[in-house]
């Protein structure tokens, strides 16, 4: 069986601020009756998961519940959240919206740099010679997120509402990120 997690990625966030926005957001979320303040194990080790709550399914397209991964895990450090198995489709550059290719870009470069905390993630387009860093190119078909903080809705498919919601409580941009492993 494979597992998808929406993934809604704070854009603006620094490290520094990422523990204590997460805890607005949780709150806020047990607040509403979208997740429990109970925690399961998370069988990716990458945190605990707070167990959907009595209103998630308000907030969602649909919660697999009876599935042990299902659940909320929140991520406080610099990642790349990425679509997984749901591949890598091609890039729209941001500045003239051309289309390209991945074999035709070095965007791992302009990945690493940019999770290595590196100046130099800047990816050019060979359409209108600009060069723009990685984090505000578009990813096709799915997009990518860049960011300290992000919150994992496991085998849980939300709605957009969701994910703005969470951005006002927030403050900041985010993407919504949908990784399949």
């Amino acid at each position: 069986m494979s597992d998808a997690i929406d993934w809604v990625v704070d854009v603006e966030t620094t490290l520094e601020e990422a523990g204590g926005l997460a805890a607005e957001v949780v709150d806020w979320l047990v607040s509403e009756g979208i997740i429990l303040r109970s925690t399961r194990e998370n069988m990716w080790q990458r945190g605990p998961l707070y167990e959907p709550g009595p209103c998630a399914e308000q907030w969602s397209v649909q919660v697999i519940r009876q599935v042990d991964q299902c659940g909320l895990e929140v991520v406080c450090e610099r990642k790349v959240f990425h679509t997984g198995d749901n591949g890598l489709q091609g890039f729209r550059c941001p500045k003239c919206s051309a289309q390209h290719e991945p074999d035709a870009l070095p965007w791992s470069d302009a990945v690493g740099a940019w999770f290595e905390a590196k100046p130099d993630y800047i990816l050019t387009c060979p359409a209108c010679n600009n060069g723009s860093p990685i984090t505000v190119w578009h990813f096709l078909e799915l997009e990518w997120g860049f960011g300290n903080l992000g919150f994992g809705f496991n085998n849980w498919s939300i709605t957009g509402r969701l994910a703005t919601a969470i951005a006002d409580v927030l403050g900041h941009r985010h993407r919504l990120v949908h990784e399949h492993i």
